[in-house]
C-alpha cells in the first residue's frame, strides 16, 4: 500500500510547489509595481489574470526562439489587466482620424534619404516619461515634437510642461494637430516653470513666460511611409498616431516589432518618431512612448518600417514648425 501512495503524495507535493512558485511570481510582481488590491476575491482575479497574460508571453518567446517571432515580450507593470482593460486605461477609444484644415500639407524629399538617423544622438529628445492615468497620450507625443523644433531653432533642449497643456488643453480626443494649435494660440511653459504635479488641475500657465507661440504643423500624407522617412531625416522628430491595444503591444520586450493583426486604421495612441534604421532582418522606426522607463526597451520600441504601414505608423503623422 506505501508503494501505491508514493506516486500520489509526490504528485500532491509537486503540485503544492508549482503553486508555491506560481505564489512566488505573483507576490514579486505585486511589490516591484507596489500593487495592492481591495480584496482577498481581487486579488485572486488579478493573479489568474496575471497568470494567463504570463502564459501568453512565455508563447511568444518560444515561438520567438525558434525564429517564428521577430520581437519578444515581458512581464511589465500592466500585468494584472487583461488586453481590454489596458485599452481603456491607456489608449484611447479612436483618435479622430483625418486631417485638419490648418495643418500645411508634407512634401516629400525622398532622394537620396539618410540610410539611418536618431535624433536623440543629436541632443533633440528629452527622457522618457510616463503619462500614467492621464489618457493624454497625444498631449506628450506633441510635446515631444515641440521639444525637437525648439532645440533646432536654440541649440538647446528644454523640457516642456505637459502638466500645462493637461491642466489647460483638456481635449483627450485630440490628435497631436490639436495640441499643436492650442500651442499656437497660447504658447507653453517650460517644465521648470510649470511642474509636473501627477493629476489634472486648475490652469496655472503664466503668459508672460509661454513659448512656441505663432506655431504651425505640417500634416504628412497618409499612409506614406516615404514620407515620414523625408520628415524625420529632414526635418525633426514627428509625432504619429498609432494603433497600440493589441496583447503583443501592451508586452512588448525588445526585438523589431511586427503584428500581422495590428490594424493601420484603428487608431488609438500618440508616439513620437525619433529615427529609424535597418538591421539584417527588417527596416524598423524608432519610437519614443510614454509609458515610462520600464517599458518595451527603456522606453521605446523598434516598430517594423516599409510593412504596408503596420500599426498605421504612417496613417497620421505630424510635426511642428516655426
Amino acid at each position: 500500500m506505501k508503494v501505491k501512495t508514493l506516486p500520489l503524495i509526490f504528485l500532491i507535493a509537486a503540485t503544492v510547489a508549482s503553486q508555491s512558485i506560481g505564489d512566488e511570481i505573483w507576490v514579486e510582481f505585486k511589490n516591484v509595481y507596489s500593487k495592492s488590491y481591495d480584496s482577498i476575491e481581487e486579488d485572486l482575479s488579478r493573479k489568474l489574470i496575471f497568470n494567463e497574460n504570463l502564459r501568453k508571453i512565455k508563447e511568444h518567446n518560444r515561438l520567438y526562439d525558434i525564429g517564428e517571432k521577430t520581437f519578444t515580450l515581458e512581464m511589465n507593470k500592466f500585468g494584472d489587466l487583461t488586453t481590454e482593460e489596458f485599452k481603456k486605461f491607456m489608449t484611447r477609444r479612436e483618435i479622430f482620424f483625418g486631417k485638419t484644415l490648418d495643418a500645411v500639407q508634407h512634401i516629400p524629399h525622398s532622394d537620396n534619404l539618410l540610410t539611418s538617423i536618431d535624433w536623440r544622438t543629436k541632443g533633440a529628445v528629452t527622457g522618457v516619461k510616463d503619462q500614467g492615468q492621464f489618457g493624454s497620450c497625444s498631449v506628450f507625443s506633441a510635446v515631444g515634437a515641440l521639444e525637437g523644433l525648439w532645440f533646432l531653432h536654440n541649440s538647446t533642449l528644454v523640457d516642456l510642461s505637459v502638466q500645462n497643456l493637461i491642466d489647460c488643453f483638456q481635449d483627450e480626443c485630440s490628435s497631436p494637430d490639436g495640441v499643436f494649435k492650442y500651442v499656437s494660440e497660447h504658447g507653453i511653459n517650460t517644465a521648470t516653470d510649470y511642474p509636473t504635479d501627477g493629476k489634472f488641475g486648475k490652469c496655472r500657465s503664466d503668459e508672460e513666460k509661454a513659448i512656441l507661440l505663432g506655431v504651425k504643423y505640417v500634416d504628412l500624407p497618409v499612409a506614406d511611409e516615404t514620407a515620414l522617412a523625408s520628415a524625420v531625416a529632414n526635418v525633426e522628430p514627428v509625432a504619429a498616431v498609432i494603433n497600440a491595444g493589441e496583447f503583443s503591444f501592451q508586452f512588448y520586450g525588445a526585438g523589431i516589432y511586427y503584428d500581422s493583426n495590428c490594424s493601420p486604421s484603428n487608431l488609438d495612441h500618440s508616439v513620437l518618431v525619433v529615427g529609424y534604421g535597418s538591421s539584417s532582418a527588417s527596416d524598423y522606426w524608432i519610437v519614443k512612448n510614454s509609458w515610462g522607463v520600464n517599458w518595451g526597451q527603456a522606453g521605446y520600441i523598434l516598430m517594423a518600417r516599409n510593412k504596408n504601414n503596420n500599426c498605421g505608423i504612417a496613417s497620421m503623422a505630424s510635426y511642428p514648425y516655426l
